[in-house]
């Protein structure tokens, strides 16, 4: 009597990534559960969608998605199993497939953000374990109908069990057996799992990013088992090393220009500070308390909530909420609420080099400038206008969850150890600064707010490395009658608009330096200026090391300061943050006035679509501390765009060389030459 091939029941699922994903009828009753298609209602890149206006894509999606990577894991790791003879075990399939598909049933809306703001709730691991394994939820119910009553708490533990793989492969805990469920384990969650491969997939997909575009099929076919020293480990055979690069390098690229992008990083900290603020005054605040769903409610009073509770928890329960919250009488949680539903971003701060000292500098800054106005911060974690983030990442973790190659030679090694592209050291940490001026005047309650908020932007133009950095070329010339020439080229060129001031305006600099020349001999300068009662400070420092030999202006770091009177003593700490050589109470004491320069400048700024120079026509007199006076006529012309536009800034100078030839190019900064004409030293 033959036998009749029996079809399994089941529905296919059109998938945009992976195509037709056959879901049997046991599985499909998960899908079916409540808990489970709240994750329909749930971005699988929280709100990405802000920035990559295609991710819009699903924790549902993605779930079933990485249900359908693990099948064609265990289809690929059938052979392997029936070659060694051990049989792959039908319940053990089904823990993997199961575990594959309900690893994130347990994530709340905006993921991360909401189950770190939100008081006494658990993180959404502990929530999938709770999903699965209590007697109230759905999914526990259709686990036991599907499968059997121990499935359920089988499952959790296939679930916890990949904390337990680490660094030293899957130990032969069965004797002469490979422990079937430690390998489908780590197919379930490792650093190549089912998980990954399909959100970088699929991630990479709707944001229309290139980096996640991995092959799928070269990967799953990497994957081998194998016996080494007593201990059985999942690993990647020698030839496909190249393969496991471009995975690896991809989630590193993934990581950097989308899981980290900075926007993401901000609104997802935004939603972090509504529900924080929203914890902070419901009690005070009618609107807010009156519109609280009660799970959120309960957590707010220190409650429990019930798997329903949770689940009832959406991410359209959170933007409706926030949408109320546009109308409250807290101008705070108002505000908070438009950036993510408007859009209405913070502002970002960009920190010299954005390394953590300097952010810390910063903040210091920040703290003392408030204090004036009597707005004292205690603690930057509590207040709203400011957002501090700090996100680690790496291309790959050893001693975690290794990738371990199988050599040609039969032994086995870390990736780390073997590749050329792969390497530990390769990670980094961005550090985002982001301030909110809206919410900063809601808690400056001083009289002098405009002040206080010009104050603020000051301090952060000092902080930001692009206006710091010199990019400009200098012209000296006979007489002052090249003014014009150049003022009359340019506007025959017509190539700029042209915006120039009307009159001359009268400045006055007072250069700084040791007795022996310190500054001077390092291209560096320490200089007051005053204009109309007001002083400024700035000191430049070259950005690389200081060629001597060629006396060449280089581009220069400029940090610049409002200060209240040419006084050196007054602003020390100022000057030393960026002229440490002069720490020292013997350099110190013999700083001293090296040269007085007063200039009549007149200032043209040249504008083309993104483009911006400021062109200055300067008539300088240098004037020595002996007195000694020496007249000098020159043009500058800096850049203030972007970077890449210096090559605009040598098509504009190229031009000006080639049709007024009185313009002399001159390579050293004002105090160089000044020195040079009226130093008697």
């Amino acid at each position: 009597m033959s036998k009749h091939f029996v079809p399994i029941k089941g529905k296919t699922i059109r998938d945009p990534v992976h195509g037709d994903i056959f879901l049997p009828d046991k599985f499909l009753s998960i899908v079916d559960t409540p808990e489970f298609q709240r994750l329909r209602r749930i971005h699988q890149l929280s709100v990405a969608y802000l920035i990559f206006p295609g991710a819009e894509h699903t924790r549902f999606a993605h779930s079933i998605g990485t249900y359908h990577v693990m099948q064609k894991i265990i289809d690929h790791f059938k052979p392997l199993m029936d070659k060694l003879n051990i049989k792959l075990d039908e319940r053990d399939k089904n823990l993997a497939l199961a575990a594959a598909l309900l690893h994130d049933i347990g994530h709340g809306p905006f993921s991360h953000a909401f189950e770190k703001a939100i008081p006494n709730n658990d993180d959404h691991e502990e929530w999938t374990l709770r999903i699965i394994t209590s007697p109230d939820s759905n999914v526990n119910k259709v686990l036991i109908d599907n499968f059997d009553r121990e499935f359920p708490n089988d499952l959790a533990q296939f679930i916890s069990r990949e904390k337990a793989i680490k660094n030293n492969g899957l130990r032969n805990e069965g004797g002469n057996q490979i422990n079937l469920s430690f390998i489908l384990s780590s197919l379930v969650s490792s650093q190549l799992d089912a998980d990954r491969i399909d959100y970088l997939l699929r991630d990479s997909f709707y944001t229309g990013v290139v980096f996640g575009n991995i092959d799928i099929e070269r990967l799953i076919n990497a994957i081998t088992v194998t016996v080494y020293k007593d201990n059985y480990y999942v690993c990647i055979m020698d030839k496909y090393l190249s393969d496991i690069e471009n995975y690896l390098l991809a989630r590193y690229q993934m990581l950097k220009e989308v899981y980290l992008h900075d926007v993401k990083c901000e609104m997802e900290f935004i939603i972090k500070k509504i529900l924080e603020r929203a914890y902070d005054i419901y009690n005070n605040v009618d609107l807010v308390k009156a519109t609280l769903p009660l799970p959120l409610l309960k957590l707010f009073k220190g409650e429990g909530i019930t798997i329903e509770e949770y689940v009832s928890l959406d991410e359209n329960i959170l933007l409706s909420l926030f949408t109320k919250w546009m109308q409250s009488e807290d101008v705070v949680l108002r505000d908070l609420c438009s950036c993510i539903i408007d859009r209405k971003k913070f502002s970002k701060v960009k920190v010299l080099n954005s390394t953590k000292e300097d952010i810390k500098e910063f903040k210091d800054d920040l703290r003392e400038l408030l204090r004036k106005y009597d707005y004292l911060i205690d603690d930057y974690n509590k207040v709203y206008f400011f957002l501090e983030i700090s996100m680690p990442y790496k291309i790959y973790k050893k001693d975690e969850d290794n990738i371990w190659i199988l050599k040609n030679d039969g032994t086995i090694d870390d990736i780390c150890d073997i590749s050329k592209v792969v390497d530990e050291g390769l990670n980094s940490e961005k550090n985002m600064t982001f301030i909110n001026y809206r919410i900063l005047k809601e808690m400056v309650k001083s009289g002098q707010l405009k002040q206080a908020v010009k104050d603020v932007k000051d301090l952060i133009k000092i902080y930001d490395n692009r206006n710091h950095i010199e990019i400009e070329k200098k012209y000296i010339m006979e007489d002052s009658s090249v003014f014009e020439k150049v003022f009359k080229l340019l506007r025959e060129w017509a190539e700029y608009e042209i915006n120039a001031d009307e009159e001359f305006i009268i400045q006055k600099d007072y250069y700084y330096d040791t007795e022996k020349r310190g500054l001077f001999r390092n291209n560096k300068t320490l200089r007051f200026r005053v204009r109309d009662d007001d002083y400024k400070l700035t000191i430049k420092t070259p950005t690389k090391a200081w060629d001597k030999d060629n006396n060449m202006q280089s581009e220069r770091f400029e940090y610049e300061v409002n200060v209240l009177d040419e006084n050196k003593d007054v602003n020390r700490q100022y000057i030393i943050k960026y002229l440490p050589e002069l720490a020292g109470d013997a350099n110190w004491n013999s700083l001293q006035r090296a040269l007085i320069i007063e200039n009549k400048r007149r200032k043209v700024v040249l504008t083309k679509n993104n483009i911006v120079f400021e062109l200055v026509f300067d008539d300088v007199r240098y004037i020595s501390t002996s007195g000694k006076e020496s007249p000098d006529y020159q043009i500058e012309i800096e850049l203030k765009s972007d970077y890449i536009h210096r090559i605009n800034l040598k098509m504009l100078s190229d031009y000006l060389e080639k049709n007024i030839p009185e313009l002399q190019p001159m390579n050293e900064s004002k105090y160089r030459r000044g020195l040079a004409l009226v130093d008697v030293r």
